[in-house]
């Protein structure tokens, strides 16, 4: 059976390094890399993406490239600015939810719905 894969885009490391240290608590046998630049690699199971990358919003369009090449992987946004119409946005590219940064309680929600979608994924 084929390693479950997670890609964390964003360029803030201490995100990064955030997200992979909570992810490794989770999932036992995950294979999580971090991306700092918007870029849409294949062969992940799981995108978890920021909105901004060097003060500019560009989520919307990696979101879309990441759908192109990973059409059935779970995208799930984890950013500081979640507004309405971010939001409304991310869903229209097919993205599964959005998750704020500032708040343990939603990193947790976050993790419980990549878990679902790995445990359900063939």
């Amino acid at each position: 059976m084929r390693k479950k894969r997670i890609a964390i885009i964003d360029d803030d490391p201490f995100v990064v390094a955030h997200l992979k240290q909570a992810f490794g608590k989770r999932f036992s046998d995950i294979a999580v890399a971090g991306i700092a630049e918007p870029v849409a690699p294949a062969g992940f199971d799981v995108y978890v993406v920021d909105r901004e990358f060097h003060g500019e919003a560009q989520g919307r369009q990696l979101i879309r490239r990441i759908r192109a090449v990973a059409p059935q992987s779970l995208i799930v946004a984890y950013s500081a600015y979640i507004d309405r119409e971010f939001l409304r946005s991310l869903l229209r590219e097919g993205c599964a939810g959005a998750f704020d940064k500032g708040s343990l309680e939603e990193l947790d929600n976050m993790i419980d719905m990549i878990a679902g979608h790995l445990a359900t994924d063939g």
